[in-house]
């Protein structure tokens, strides 16, 4: 009889077909135009995520059910599992997370072919966009089914499963991976599109039109799910801190930092048709730090609980795909990047429209910020694989942790926001002195009496606890300015201002929401980075200690019967100086069949910061270890990062002109010229 597990098997073969339909018709449409490709190009992007849906769904039941004829959920799954760690337990290994890596990709591609409207402007960069997506789809389809089978069989089966790790058993980790990968998959999507401009020789507003939404909604994801998994580090692991430069931190790190950059390239091909080959190697870097981080995670160089294999037969595989991902598009970059600036989407540019902006323009703060972000994404990039390279040559184990990366990346996001303020408030082209200096000098004075402030109140503060305070500030004072710039300067009424303000268009809103992010979560570090506070005691039944401005008193430490799991749970009293009582209560859990064990923190979030406490074993005669941090505006960070993200979504909105040199030349005139 056919296991239903043959079925998602036998589906996932058919998707791998239909991707080589999608992506030779739809290379083919582009070429000629015809329609006919086009239609079966749409279909076959369509069917492939029907398909590859059902491979998913199906693995899915297999978990629910506890199919331990599967070898994948008798390896990663266990029938006391609850519901929800039985379903992320599907992701939660190398084979299923490849799959939910294959699932978005496909969703995607399917959500693009929606958007492939024949005989419409972007026909072509849209044709050959879907038919480097199936390549990706191909290959990573092929991965699965090569080397990364999830639906191999048991022919004898086990009376339970392995289990989970313990530490992914937690509702963080059932949402981090889904909405990581929709960001590092999102960027494939404008790796498809950069790589469409080389084929076509085009990298016009059109294309940056077509593309910025999509790179936007990656980096809203990407941006969500690192701070999801900031978060889940940060109650989860017990040790207090949200970011520990881990390298599968710096892998989601590095292409987010490059993403950055391509948003705000991609607004200036739209708006100015500059930097189209700028852009377009951004995109192709983005992705392809994604790739890394893939292979970092996949290649079987870590030991960690982000590492999900240690087999390096399939890391040589992601390495050859990357390899060719990234190299064939660089080569091709190499060939056709010189020609992309001079391809325009219309005849009727004036000079005046494509001249090189001045030193002093929007155009040039926001390629000053672009190569900062580069540069920092690269010097992340070697700061995480040096290590790495070293031991595979001849053994030999370096670390290159924190210090390295704060004393190199903190001044290099430091000039980052410096400058990112002031960007917005430069006219296009060239800057005049007069109409910035109006708001740059409040924006000055604001921050420096904010900072006055500070200081007084917080006696003896650090100059690196001022400077990155007081880059909070300034760039809040910059949003501040934007948006006084919006309602009309110095000319404005009221009424007025706020007509324009309720007016303008949503990219720029999103804009400010999300510069308004990045100050929130850079204050948030400075907070959590030079005031935190640490008490570590042993204490006895009833012993209270003072931390901070509290009183922590333990109350009881008890045995606990969780669902698949024994814990020892210790209950400390927190009174603070008003006399109002919180029970923070802290585990140690004890997971039998995986043997191993967990530690979960008890924290009491407030606006202004967390109490962080942790019970770390003991016994009565000893005394129990108790460790209670104070994290001021730890959750800032996250707030911060709520906000990035929101930004990011707003600014997928339209804007409220048409932008600068959009096409008026049919599809037939592009075409004409993508073959030329």
């Amino acid at each position: 009889m056919l296991h239903l597990t043959e079925i998602g098997h036998f589906a996932l073969s058919l998707a791998f077909a239909l991707a080589m339909i999608q992506s030779i018709m739809l290379f083919r449409a582009g070429r000629t135009g015809d329609l006919g490709a086009i239609q079966l190009g749409r279909i076959s992007a369509h069917l492939t995520f029907v398909l590859v849906a059902a491979s998913f769904i199906i693995l899915t039941i297999a978990f629910i059910q506890s199919d331990f004829s599967v070898a994948l959920v008798a390896s990663h799954s266990h029938s006391l599992k609850p519901l929800l760690y039985k379903v992320s337990g599907v992701w939660g290994n190398h084979e299923g997370s490849l799959l939910l890596w294959v699932l978005i990709l496909t969703l995607f591609g399917a959500l693009m072919a929606l958007r492939l409207k024949p005989l419409q402007d972007g026909q072509l960069t849209m044709s050959y966009a879907l038919s480097v997506q199936g390549m990706i789809v191909i290959a990573f389809i092929g991965l699965i089914l090569f080397t990364s089978n999830p639906f191999e069989r048991l022919t004898a089966l086990p009376d339970d499963g392995n289990g989970l790790n313990p530490i992914l058993q937690d509702p963080g980790l059932a949402f981090h991976p889904p909405m990581l990968y929709l960001g590092y998959v999102g960027l494939s999507v404008g790796f498809a599109f950069a790589v469409a401009a080389l084929i076509e020789g085009r990298a016009d507003a059109l294309w940056a039109r077509l593309a910025r939404r999509w790179v936007l909604i990656a980096w809203s994801a990407l941006t969500a799910g690192i701070a999801l998994g900031s978060w889940w580090a940060y109650y989860e692991l017990g040790w207090g801190g949200w970011w520990f430069w881990d390298p599968v931190e710096n892998a989601s790190l590095m292409p987010w930092l490059v993403a950055t950059a391509l948003i705000h390239s991609l607004n200036v091909v739209e708006k100015r048709n500059l930097f189209h080959s700028w852009t377009v190697l951004m995109a192709i870097l983005a992705f392809g730090l994604s790739l890394i981080g893939t292979f970092i995670v996949r290649s079987g160089l870590l030991t960690s609980v982000h590492a999900f294999t240690n087999d390096p037969t399939r890391g040589l595989v992601i390495l050859v795909i990357i390899l060719v991902a990234v190299g064939v598009p660089l080569l091709l970059f190499g060939w056709r990047a010189g020609t992309l600036a001079h391809d325009r989407a219309s005849n009727q540019n004036s000079n005046q429209d494509t001249e090189s902006p001045a030193l002093i323009s929007r155009e040039t703060a926001l390629q000053a910020n672009n190569l900062l972000l580069v540069v920092t994404s690269a010097t992340v990039l070697v700061g995480t694989l040096y290590p790495l390279i070293i031991e595979a040559i001849n053994g030999a184990r370096i670390s290159v942790g924190p210090p390295f990366f704060e004393a190199t990346v903190g001044p290099l996001l430091g000039l980052m926001l410096i400058v990112m303020p002031v960007a917005p408030l430069l006219a296009w082209k060239k800057a005049q002195a007069k109409s910035v200096t109006p708001y740059l000098l409040p924006m000055l004075l604001m921050t420096a009496a904010i900072m006055a402030v500070i200081i007084v109140m917080l006696n003896g503060i650090s100059i690196f606890a001022i400077a990155t305070l007081g880059l909070g500030v300034w760039v809040i004072s910059g949003v501040i300015a934007d948006i006084v710039a919006i309602m009309g300067g110095h000319r404005m009424t009221i009424r007025s201002g706020f007509q324009r303000l309720i007016g303008a268009p949503l990219p720029r809103i999103g804009m400010n929401m999300a510069h308004i992010g990045v100050a929130i979560f850079t204050i948030g570090v400075a907070g959590v980075s030079f005031f935190d506070s640490e008490t570590i005691t042993r204490m006895q039944i009833n012993d209270s200690i003072e931390s901070g401005s509290k009183t922590f008193t333990l109350t009881q430490v008890t045995p606990v019967q969780g669902p698949n799991y024994t814990a020892i749970a210790a209950t400390v009293m927190m009174t603070d100086k008003r006399g109002k009582e919180v029970a923070l209560t802290s585990e140690i859990r004890r997971f039998p069949v995986a043997r191993s064990q967990t530690t979960e923190a008890a924290i009491k979030t407030g606006f202004w910061g967390d109490t962080y406490v942790v019970y770390g074993g003991g016994t009565s005669g000893d005394g129990f270890v108790i460790r209670i941090y104070q994290k001021p505006l730890i959750t800032w960070i996250w707030g911060g990062a709520g906000l990035m993200m929101l930004g990011g979504l707003l600014a997928m909105g339209p804007r409220r002109s048409k932008p600068a040199q959009l096409t008026s030349t049919s599809v037939a005139e592009r075409h004409k010229d993508s073959i030329a």
